[in-house]
């Protein structure tokens, strides 16, 4: 079976209608909660432009190594064009934006009163291989400082604060709530591997140790069992863990377990050398958030 048989179907309703954008959006993609294309088949995601190159480079892989050049190169290109594509639309600046909305305006862009930034087309960027080197840099650094907190990496900032029928959804749950600026325990493995791949052993393991369930002892505001990863931490002003069972919230987690602490990741340098600790394999405490209000946006924060 050829290798495009089925990548061909993809890369039809990927790339892009109408330069120069992602790929197709259609009702969501990760993000089930942003439908930002009201019936006009225009909005695209700029996530799903990076996970087609991540796709890309692995059947490149795939076609070297099993001896078809040809189609390697051609998803090679696919590949290329698309991260062009990214790269002269979507770029911030300081970071990348999430998705255009089917009037062709971007989400995700600073300045923006709500979502002015998204975690996951920060660490994708790395991923799929999209930025270049001092791009990747800039936006991993962008998300720490924007999102991060000591529970994990928030979703988006700043929330929204009421509905907002252009991002539909999203908007619909609480500031800190799931899809509207919680810490999804799906997203932050994406981040846990994107800093890998950059080289950054400290960021890697410390954005693993922030979500480990074993690493807390705060189990009065955690209110979940303490072995299991919810789907979403709640951020400010919840500060709950929420979904323990929803499926899917394990599944990203294994495989940014077990990073060598001083080898090469895939298909990134060497990572930097770091003291994995000994509360790797016996967690210490974690201090317990601090009840306050909200925190300005802009800077690495306790939840």
């Amino acid at each position: 079976m050829r290798l495009g048989a089925h990548a061909g179907g993809g890369r039809i309703h990927a790339l892009p209608s109408r330069p120069p954008r992602p790929a197709a959006l259609g009702f969501s993609d990760w993000n089930d909660t942003l439908n930002v294309d009201h019936g006009s088949g225009k909005a695209e995601s700029v996530w799903t432009g990076m996970q087609f190159c991540r796709a890309m480079l692995d059947l490149v892989d795939l076609g070297s190594h099993s001896g078809r050049g040809k189609e390697a190169g051609r998803f090679e290109e696919l590949r290329a064009e698309m991260a062009a594509v990214i790269n002269g639309c979507a770029w911030d600046g300081a970071w990348y934006a999430r998705s255009f909305d089917d009037g062709g305006l971007p989400i995700g862009v600073s300045g923006a009163a709500h979502h002015a930034i998204d975690l996951i087309p920060q660490s994708w960027a790395v991923m799929g291989e999209v930025a270049p080197q001092a791009r990747a840099e800039q936006a991993m650094r962008s998300a720490d400082e924007q999102l991060n907190t000591k529970f994990g990496l928030v979703l988006l900032r700043p929330p929204y604060d009421g509905a907002d029928p252009r991002v539909c959804g999203t908007a619909t749950f609480l500031p800190g709530a799931k899809e509207n600026g919680g810490i999804f325990c799906h997203s932050n493995p994406w981040s846990v591997v994107a800093a890998a791949m950059l080289g950054w052993g400290e960021e890697a393991y410390r954005y693993y140790r922030q979500i480990l369930p074993l690493a807390r002892t705060d189990s009065d505001v955690y209110k979940v069992e303490p072995y299991v990863y919810p789907q979403n931490i709640c951020g400010r002003p919840i500060r709950l863990s929420g979904w323990p069972a929803t499926r899917g919230s394990p599944g990203p987690r294994p495989g940014h377990s077990s990073p060598p602490p001083n080898g090469s990741s895939a298909s990134g340098p060497p990572l930097r050398a770091c003291e994995w600790p000994p509360s790797c394999r016996r967690p210490g405490p974690v201090s317990r958030p601090i009840a306050s209000s909200a925190a300005p946006f802009g800077y690495n924060q306790d939840i």
